[in-house]
């Protein structure tokens, strides 16, 4: 017998298959159509941001194909910058649209420019969120960072088309329930994603194994869809002339009608309610979900762990079923914004941990989300996750005698906003919910910022590069664990340490 590896082409050729599909797709835009670049290592990279420029697009495809990782993220870093600097604009365009009054309303120059801001903040939104993928191993970090398109996208009115270039998405046992809630938000923002796969299909066999794991992805997809509402179709794509025809597909954004309404029930519950579209004339095609969630606001991407957090946030006296502590520790940049850690350190001694007699394990669950809201009470910022806890029977009082650490950071503009943490026991599903100020200082101009003063418990070395990257909690390739004891006793700490930043014009100093 001989043993025999599936052909696949080399990769110059897949690229530069993947180069020719994008450009020829340029090539065919409609006036109304925007297009954005982005590509996917350990994060979500923007390239381009949206633009009808075909030249600047087809640099944007030669750098995804060509590129280092570390150039996607200087360019990304560099368009990040450039919107945060035409943030005003954004201002400047509504203030405009509102002074216009009933009678009159914006030129065509203002109009353009309210529409560039508004693109302007999508791309900010998604880059804001891709911060959570970058501390994920792979299928988890290509499904955060698809999330980060969505979170984006959902607030801009229309259909919103995806093409997704790859050599097939990773999804371990761990992440389906995560790429479940990709489908169910990508249904409910209204965005397309037509996937290609750049190794294309070269022989029957991979044409059927591809086959097969289409069908176990659809599999899942439906069960989904029958409780959150949405289609699902899947596609088999290779480069060349399939590869045209799923992006051809994009077309249909700008040949359809939309209609949306608002519910009379204004009851938040969050439960699911069915909806049903019927239309009386024939010939025509309706695509529609088959039901929401009904929580408070607009964000497509709650995932269905989170409904009772949101609730708690809904009600008069917050819960407090469990124990954590928290704390927004503020750190200055040489740009425009500051640096957030939004740290939570949380007991699992208030957990369930039930044992399964059959599997002789334990197993808890911690579910966690953060919003940071400004004045007007518009989310700037949410993070959200779960923890599962698995192991031996006689494992289990150990583990609850620890601390779960929970940290994200958020870059925000000088101002004050309201901090939402929400802990939840995914086992016994007890609450609980605090709400708090968060201010951010404005730096003056040509003087030392300081960050807020940290309080150490200690150093730790055991977590790895990827989740320490670019933290301001980083000291010495170790990460800094705040102590956010409200008593110190002086016989268990007879030495105190403390850390912050300082940052002048020239330098940034840890002490």
């Amino acid at each position: 017998m001989q043993n025999r590896r599936p052909f696949r082409r080399p990769r110059d050729q897949q690229l530069q298959m993947a180069r020719d599909a994008a450009r020829q797709y340029f090539k065919e835009l409609n006036p109304t159509d925007f297009v954005s670049v982005m590509a996917i290592d350990r994060a979500l990279r923007v390239l381009q941001p949206f633009t009808k420029d075909v030249a600047r697009l087809s640099a944007a495809v030669s750098l995804a194909a060509d590129g280092t990782p570390q150039q996607f993220a200087e360019v990304s870093n560099a368009v990040r910058d450039a919107i945060d600097k035409a943030q005003a604009a954004s201002s400047a365009a509504e203030s405009s649209v509102a002074s216009a009054g009933p009678g009159g309303g914006p030129g065509s120059d203002t109009g353009a420019a309210f529409a560039t801001a508004k693109l302007n903040e999508v791309i900010a939104s998604m880059l804001r969120q891709t911060g959570v993928g970058e501390q994920t191993i792979q299928g988890r970090a290509t499904i955060e960072s698809l999330m980060s398109i969505i979170r984006g996208e959902q607030a801009y009115p229309g259909r919103k088309a995806v093409v997704y270039f790859a050599e097939r998405i990773s999804l371990p046992t761990q992440v389906v329930e995560r790429f479940r809630d990709l489908i169910s938000a990508a249904n409910r923002a209204n965005v397309s994603f037509y996937c290609v796969d750049t190794t294309g299909l070269d022989s029957t066999r991979q044409l059927e194994e591809m086959s097969q794991d289409l069908k176990s992805l659809a599999s899942i997809s439906q069960g989904q869809q029958r409780r959150r509402g949405g289609a699902v179709t899947t596609q088999e794509a290779t480069l060349g002339e399939n590869a045209d025809n799923v992006l051809r597909k994009s077309a249909q954004n700008s040949s359809h009608y939309e209609l949306s309404y608002i519910p009379a029930n204004t009851v938040y519950d969050g439960s699911f309610r069915k909806v049903e579209v019927r239309v009386k004339r024939p010939g025509l095609i309706t695509r529609s979900r088959q039901g929401y969630y009904a929580v408070r606001g607009t964000d497509a991407t709650v995932s269905a762990f989170e409904v009772p957090m949101l609730n708690a946030l809904e009600l008069k006296l917050l819960p407090r079923e469990l124990n954590y502590r928290s704390a927004s520790l503020t750190f200055p940049t040489r740009g425009l914004r500051t640096q957030t850690v939004l740290y939570l350190e949380i007991p699992l001694s208030d957990f369930s941990f039930p044992i399964d007699d059959a599997k002789n394990e334990y197993e808890a669950r911690v579910d966690i989300l953060v919003f940071v809201k400004n004045p007007e009470g518009r989310t700037v910022e949410k993070f959200s996750q779960q923890f599962p806890f698995r192991g031996p029977r006689d494992k289990a009082p150990e583990t609850q005698g620890r601390n779960l650490v929970f940290y994200r950071t958020a870059e925000l503009a000088p101002g004050r906003y309201t901090l939402e943490t929400v802990v939840q026991d995914g086992r016994s599903r007890k609450i609980t919910a605090k709400r708090a100020v968060l201010v951010v200082p404005a730096r003056p101009p040509q003087s030392l910022a300081l960050s807020s003063i940290v309080l150490v418990r200690r150093l730790d070395a055991s977590r790895g590069d990827s989740d320490l990257a670019e933290s301001p909690l980083l000291y010495n390739r170790q990460m800094v664990i705040p102590n956010l004891s409200s008593a110190i006793n002086a016989k268990e700490w007879p030495e105190l340490a403390f850390y912050f930043v300082a940052i002048a014009q020239h330098y940034r100093s840890p002490r």
